[in-house]
């Protein structure tokens, strides 16, 4: 067991990272990649922080580990990440565990004010013309090894919302997704992105 660690602080200055998808031609770039981690202690908080622009646009990233000492030593540890941009705002809330498996439990509250720009941002635009408005996903989240579990999660968008709760088992083969929606009717084809090309 490494007993102690110290991050003065490390830094990532100015980096430039590009992702380029021949199947969906998509391509995100992000520059102006800026990131500082700082530790005093394993005992302390591990911070991050940092921002970039992704296409143009700024993004301003955070996130914390309480204490990484005790992640280590197989005890519960809470971490939070927050992503803010004009067109996407994420905040997780964890507690997080590596033993006797990796996995966490906690919440998260993810909005997009338009989800057609945010489309068009994330260059994959929307397949309907119409754009369908705002979007905000938040609830619970567990994840165990083989297992995800979402429990009192809220979808709603302009005029509608719906309610949810289940699990994605990935232990089984294939994969088991089972859930338990309510709420308003929605016409999902108004948030899927336009099909992708072949690629030539």
């Amino acid at each position: 067991f490494i007993e102690d660690v110290r991050l003065a602080d490390v830094q990532i200055s100015n980096g430039d990272v590009l992702y380029d998808n021949e199947l969906t031609r998509q391509t995100l770039h992000a520059t102006k990649l800026n990131l500082r981690a700082t530790l005093e202690t394993l005992a302390d908080p591990l911070k991050l922080s940092g921002e970039l622009d992704l296409n143009e646009r700024p993004v301003v990233l955070t996130a914390a580990l309480n204490s990484p000492k005790s992640l280590v030593r197989g005890e519960d540890s809470h971490a939070t990440l927050k992503v803010t941009s004009a067109l996407l705002q994420a905040d997780i809330d964890l507690e997080t565990w590596i033993s006797p498996h990796l996995g966490a439990n906690g919440t998260i509250d993810v909005q997009a004010p338009d989800v057609g720009e945010l489309a068009q941002w994330l260059d994959r635009p929307l397949e309907q013309a119409e754009d369908p408005g705002a979007l905000r996903l938040s609830g619970g989240v567990a994840t165990t090894e083989t297992k995800m579990t979402l429990r009192g999660l809220t979808l709603s968008g302009n005029g509608w919302t719906l309610t949810s709760q289940g699990t994605v088992d990935f232990g089984q083969v294939p994969t088991r997704v089972t859930f338990d929606i309510k709420g308003d009717r929605v016409d999902l084809d108004r948030y899927l992105p336009a099909p992708a090309e072949a690629p030539r």
